[in-house]
């Protein structure tokens, strides 16, 4: 930094003088505020804050910290080496500096051709830095930054008052626009969620469901076809994630399984179709799908099935009271190009028989911030509900009133799909 090395003469000190430049302050501080509607951008900002420093006031090396969202930024560099601004971390170099600080000549490598750093604070937590240097060092006389220190302080506040409300209109403009993209998504979702009153009627088959996503979209997808007049086919699935890019992958999802559900091609040819079509898109957000996908034939009484990694179903007895779980024998769709050990199971239901479809967020919860998963209580629903609507709504409601207790905090999405299979009605 220059210092005071000359006679009086060397700069002036005149009452006129003093007033010109005051008068130069006062017009520059004028046009900065005037302009903020005329480029209302972060940019313009920082361009006028610029010009009045080296342009007006001979102040010719600026750094500029601001934070934003929780981390810092650098918004402006003039005439700052490269090594030397790579060389400053803002909380370990500047943070300790909560007033307008001239900086000693011995300050550590980053702050060596620093002569004046201004925070700016909110309460105790810094929100800006700004960092000037003199290039002028040969100049005879008091150095800019000491003469216009007080008006650089006031040309920082102001631009920091400018560039915060920009910041705040544009983090505005960023959440009112994924706001409106999760509500776009969210219904589109919805969409394609089947609704209770237009679910399929086949004779034998009475089904219920239920769905309630966590967030404004999830990763949940349900949904059951008439094939023809004696088939039914069906799937309950849970894409891994949350938010859109869960909800574009069960948008993909959804329109190959109903492009792929078909009478007479076998049922293992259908999944593998299925897990070729979704694999390419997965690999995208590294997500997968775990499924359960059956088909039904209302005429022979044929349950077939494959469970790629989720939930394992009951299927309940209605008659004998057995219950048992349909475990998964192969992994979840899109985790691999080609899907190993793939077995469809079958069942011939010549009894009233409850299949209970679900996916992890009915089976998985917390308790004061604990994780729990337990099937235990769908079992005793299941043997105490006879019609699928009462089982969902009952199930449904357990849920609810466990949540309000506290006894159960939901983290997930949920959806319920329950089946009952009565063949006499078919006979």
């Amino acid at each position: 930094m220059a210092v005071l090395v000359g006679s009086a003469n060397s700069r002036s000190s005149t009452q006129d003088e003093r007033l010109k430049l005051n008068l130069l302050k006062l017009k520059a501080l004028l046009d900065y505020t005037s302009e903020f509607g005329v480029d209302n951008s972060t940019g313009g900002l920082l361009k006028r804050f610029n010009k009045i420093l080296q342009e007006d006031l001979d102040i010719n090396r600026i750094l500029y910290y601001f934070r934003v969202e929780e981390g810092w930024r650098l918004l402006l560099n003039v005439n700052c080496a490269a090594e030397d601004v790579e060389a400053i971390e803002v909380e370990r170099d500047l943070f300790s500096y909560t007033r307008t600080t001239i900086v000693s000549s011995n300050s550590s490598v980053g702050l060596r051709e620093i002569d004046l750093i201004i925070p700016v604070l909110q309460g105790s937590e810094p929100q800006a830095f700004v960092l000037l240097g003199d290039t002028n060092d040969r100049v005879r006389g008091v150095s800019p930054i000491i003469i216009h220190l007080t008006f650089a302080q006031t040309l920082t506040y102001l631009s920091y008052i400018g560039l915060r409300n920009l910041f705040a209109i544009e983090r505005q403009k960023r959440e009112t626009e994924m706001r409106s993209q999760l509500e776009l998504a969210s219904n589109l979702q919805r969409s394609f969620i089947i609704r209770p009153e237009r679910l399929p009627n086949l004779p034998g088959v009475h089904i219920a469901t239920f769905y309630q996503p966590f967030y404004e979209v999830g990763g949940d997808y349900f949904d059951v076809r008439v094939l023809n007049d004696e088939e039914l086919m069906f799937c309950v699935c849970d894409v891994s994630g949350k938010g859109i890019p869960a909800a574009l992958l069960t948008a993909n999802y959804q329109a190959h399984f109903k492009a792929q559900s078909q009478s007479g091609i076998p049922l293992d040819e259908i999944v593998t179709r299925l897990n070729h079509l979704v694999f390419d898109v997965a690999q995208e957000t590294s997500a997968y799908i775990t499924a359960f996908i059956a088909r039904y034939n209302v005429r022979t009484h044929l349950l077939e099935y494959v469970n790629l990694g989720h939930n394992a179903p009951y299927l309940y007895n209605m008659q004998t009271g057995e219950a048992r779980q349909l475990n998964s024998c192969t992994v979840a769709l899109a985790m691999l190009e080609e899907l190993p050990s793939l077995v469809v199971e079958q069942e011939v239901l010549t009894q009233e028989t409850m299949l209970l479809c679900y996916t992890d967020g009915v089976t998985e919860w917390r308790v004061d911030g604990k994780e729990v998963s337990s099937t235990n209580f769908l079992l005793g629903l299941l043997q105490r509900y006879k019609d699928p609507r009462a089982l969902v709504t009952a199930i449904a409601s357990r849920m609810e009133h466990d949540e309000y207790l506290g006894l159960r905090e939901t983290f997930d999405d949920i959806s319920i799909v329950a089946l009952k299979f009565s063949p006499a009605e078919h006979e």
